[in-house]
């Protein structure tokens, strides 16, 4: 087997997704919206929108989730930060694994019979528009408190455009397996970046993840900013977004990649080859740990006079 028949093998096996996994994941979806939108501490009603890899058409076999956006009218009374800590709120009544990200409420699913998986999760992102005929909005970040304009639909769209969806695929599957918990946004610009001179049609995609991480390895640890493309003034290198430790585990991994054979089956399926020692800070048993302890220094653990924890 050459190496582009052993990636497409890959990406073709992680595509695969079974009926009964999509099926499961549309319930635990539409069980989400009812649920938000029948909030009733808020104003105006919502729009949903599907964001993420479901959108973005980069859903793989081994860790699939959901990003749902609730898009809040331009007029509605209540502040950003009001309607994201009631949906938090909310989604902290129904479900028993939750945990607060920077810009959404994930809801982790551990253990699901029909899934078969222990790491499916549903993130659900509050977002005030900025005007009701435009796509972007305003998102809350609850680590800084502080509001994000930026749009979630021109991610999706930037994806769709780049066209190679098995390569992000692969580069995903790579993160998921080196347990890097950077977000795939930046890990699809710096795709984007690094094989921006090359001829994305044609480029094999064993080149062009060579590419990819010689990019991470050799000029990623000098940048100090990516531009979110539906914001410019949005460095989605910041601290709150990629910590010190995610950027040096994508160069640490880049550069155990350049270490293989890239021209050998063997030397690929060691790239693809799962962490066997690592201690997951967010991991269902961490979460469940977590319950009841309160951080002193994480921002939305008080909210209306009680605990969300």
């Amino acid at each position: 087997m050459t190496v582009e028949e052993y990636l497409e093998n890959l990406v073709q096996s992680q595509s695969n997704i079974p009926e009964k996994y999509l099926k499961r994941i549309k319930q635990l979806k539409e069980k989400v919206r009812d649920i938000i939108l029948k909030l009733d501490k808020i104003s105006k009603k919502p729009t949903p929108y599907d964001a993420g890899s479901i959108k973005k058409r980069t859903m793989i076999k081994e860790s699939f989730d959901i990003d749902l956006l609730f898009y809040y009218p331009s007029d509605t009374d209540e502040s950003l930060e009001d309607i994201f800590y009631y949906v938090e709120e909310v989604i902290n009544n129904h479900f028993k694994y939750v945990r607060t990200k920077n810009v959404s409420i994930r809801i982790d699913f551990p253990n699901d019979d029909d899934l078969e998986k222990h790491d499916f999760h549903v993130d659900v992102v509050p977002a005030k528009r900025k005007t009701d005929s435009d796509t972007k909005a305003w998102l809350y970040k609850s680590k800084d408190r502080v509001k994000l304009m930026t749009s979630l639909e021109e991610h999706v769209m930037a994806v769709q455009n780049f066209g190679r969806h098995g390569i992000l695929k692969l580069l995903k599957l790579w993160k998921v397996r080196k347990r890097i918990d950077c977000p795939s946004i930046v890990i699809e610009l710096i795709a984007f970046e690094a094989l921006k001179n090359e001829d994305r049609e044609k480029i094999k995609r064993a080149e062009a993840l060579k590419k990819i991480f010689d990019y991470i390895a050799t000029i990623f640890p000098n940048r100090k900013k990516i531009e979110d493309p539906a914001n410019p003034s949005h460095n989605l290198l910041d601290e709150d977004i990629i910590s010190k430790r995610v950027k040096e585990a994508l160069i640490k991994w880049s550069e155990e990649a350049l270490k293989q054979n890239l021209d050998t089956q063997a030397g690929w399926q060691n790239i693809f080859q799962k962490v066997k020692s690592y201690q997951n800070s967010y991991s269902y048993e961490a979460v469940k740990q977590r319950k009841g302890k309160i951080d002193p220094e994480a921002p939305n653990t008080r909210r209306f006079g009680k605990l969300f924890l």
